[in-house]
Order: structure tokens, then sequence, then C-alpha cells
């Protein structure tokens, strides 16, 4: 059987990740795509390093992101009211500060900050419930798990949908 042996198109490579994520044998795969089991899975290899080399510098565009925050949120004094700039570095980083980091930044006991921390997680009115939807989103953005633009078209929304079901099994492998 002649197979081809020309450069890989755009096509080719959706269509071989599709049956992968589909969970199509290679022999068939191999048939379809009229090319050899071995250069099938070689591309395929190809392919997830160039998406994980995507999703490392979408982290550090986030981490960048992060970072800026991080500067603008200014310290406060035991006298000020939190603010929602405050509130939402308190529930989108406090779980990443020392005792005393956090104590220095909110220049608060931590017994203070725990109490307004737990006061936003019960979510009795609306801003705490605003602000912890907005922090989640932030924090699977943050993650990978989220998008961090909207789609503007079919072709990107289905080339994220690809990525994310490739970062769940980049997530099933390293957790076995």
């Amino acid at each position: 059987m002649g197979y081809r042996t020309c450069k890989w198109n755009n096509e080719e490579e959706t269509q071989l990740l599709e049956y992968v994520n589909d969970e199509v044998s290679w022999e068939d795969i191999s048939r379809e795509l009229n090319r050899s089991i071995p250069a099938c899975k070689k591309r395929l290899k190809m392919l997830d390093k160039r998406l994980i080399r995507k999703i490392v510098a979408n982290s550090a565009e986030v981490q960048e992101e992060i970072d800026a925050i991080l500067n603008d949120v200014p310290l406060v004094n035991a006298s000020q009211k939190w603010t929602d700039e405050l509130d939402f570095y308190l529930l989108t980083d406090f779980y990443e500060l020392s005792i005393d980091e956090a104590r220095k930044r909110f220049d608060a006991s931590y017994a203070e900050i725990a109490g307004r921390l737990e006061g936003l997680y019960e979510g009795k009115d609306e801003y705490s419930i605003e602000i912890l939807l907005r922090a989640s989103k932030f924090i699977k953005q943050r993650k990978g798990l989220l998008p961090t633009s909207s789609s503007t078209s079919k072709k990107e929304a289905k080339i994220l949908k690809k990525i994310h079901k490739l970062q769940q099994k980049l997530k099933q492998v390293r957790d076995e």
C-alpha cells in the first residue's frame, strides 16, 4: 500500500486529533489518512509537544498578569476597610502566603484576615457571591482550565476544546 509522504496539512492534523480523541484504532487512522501507523504516532507526539508549549506560553502570560496585579495591591492599614481589590487578592492568593506574609501584606492580625476570608466564603450577600465567582474564574484561568480570552470563531472554539481534552489526558497521565 502506498502511503502519503508529503507534508502534513492542518486538516490532516485535525482529523488525527479527532480520531485519537474518539479512540479510533491506529489501523483505521492509518487507512483514513493514508499514512503509516508510525507516521501517525510520530505526528501525534509532535502535536502534543506543540500544544504543551502553547499551554506553557499561556501559563507564562497568566503569571505575568498575576504579577502585575500583585504589584498593584496596596498594603492595608488596620483602620482601612477591605476593598474589592483586597478581597479579590485575599480569595485568589491567600493560600499561597505564609502567616507572616499575610500579616505583613494586610497589616492585620491573622484572625482578622481569616475572619474576612470566612465571611467572603459564606456568601451571604450579593457582593460575596459576585467576588467568589470572579475569583474562581480567575483561578481556573491561571491553572489553565479556562481560556484567557473568549473565542471569536467556531474553529477557535473547536481548537480550545481539543486543547482542553489534551490537558485532561495530560493530567491523567501525570496522576498515574
